[in-house]
C-alpha cells in the first residue's frame, strides 16, 4: 500500500512539474520505458 501511496504522489509532482518544467516531455517518455522494463 505504501509503494501505491508512493506513486500517487510521484505521479501529482510530475504533473506540477509538467506544468512549471518544460522538460517534462523528456521525462513523461522516459517514465514508460521505465515501466516496460519492469514488467
Amino acid at each position: 500500500m505504501a509503494k501505491q501511496h508512493r506513486s500517487q504522489y510521484k505521479h501529482d509532482r510530475n504533473q506540477e512539474n509538467r506544468e512549471n518544467r518544460p522538460h517534462a516531455k523528456l521525462s513523461y517518455a522516459r517514465i514508460p520505458v521505465q515501466k516496460a522494463c519492469f514488467v
